[in-house]
């Protein structure tokens, strides 16, 4: 009798190895090995590593997510505290100018809440306008150039003229805002209520004027001497030539 070793390796081993015995007289000598579950538990051993391994990169991405986003509501929260109480007026419009942000300072500043305005300046309740008075257009709103035109206003001065009948100046300085396709951007304007600085230019303007027509008036004191009908003529032409320019 001669002993030969045989390694059956096939999807079906048990079935050919009935062959070989039927066939070749063989017998099965033990232990049978099942090489195709030996793998079968490999394969299963590996996919379970990497499962572990895929669990614990996205568990720790999870957690630097989180500790991301918890320093995005921090800051976020900051920022709103700051533009809440900031004393400058802050407002921001989306990408065709309409306010969808405004601070306590810009709304007392304005006379009235800005969110939800119309669309059409002249139907709002304050009026903003150019410095000698004249109503800005529709296309001339500063927040409407940034937003829609993507210009930068630096230090433009105006006038409001609020419901109650009072007006303030301001000055304002706009940007654009940066946007994408899911965010179109928009802009962000800053102003500040100078009425009490264009007040006081106004007072030293008028001391000036008082002081040029009360040195008019002594130059003509003098040069009238006692002549009084000459002296009234003499101060009436010169406060109307001092008013005149």
């Amino acid at each position: 009798m001669r002993y030969v070793h045989t390694n059956l390796v096939a999807c079906d081993w048990r079935r050919l190895a009935e062959f070989y015995c039927e066939a070749l007289g063989c017998t099965v000598i033990p232990p049978e090995r099942d090489l195709a579950e030996k793998q079968l538990q490999e394969a299963k051993a590996e996919l379970e590593n990497r499962v572990q391994e895929r669990t614990a990169e996205l568990r720790l991405a999870n957690q630097q997510l989180q500790e991301v986003l918890s320093d995005l509501e921090i800051e976020q929260a900051r920022l709103h505290t700051i533009i809440e109480n900031a004393p400058s007026g802050i407002v921001v419009t989306d990408h065709l100018g309409r306010i969808i942000l405004a601070n306590p300072a810009a709304e007392q500043i304005m006379g009235q809440p800005l969110i939800d305005l119309p669309d059409d300046p002249a139907a709002f309740t304050f009026q903003v306008c150019h410095l000698d008075g004249t109503p800005l257009t529709a296309d001339e709103m500063i927040l409407t150039r940034a937003a829609v035109k993507k210009e930068t206003v630096l230090d433009q001065e105006l006038l409001v003229r609020r419901a109650d009948g009072t007006q303030r100046y301001i000055v304002v300085n706009a940007r654009p805002i940066s946007g994408s396709r899911e965010a179109p951007g928009g802009a962000i304007g800053v102003f500040q209520d100078i009425t009490q600085r264009k007040q006081r230019e106004h007072d030293l303007q008028e001391n000036a004027l008082r002081g040029e027509v009360l040195a008019t008036l002594s130059q003509a004191f003098a040069q009238a001497e006692l002549d009084y009908q000459r002296i009234l003529n003499t101060i009436a032409i010169k406060i109307t030539e001092t008013i005149a320019d």
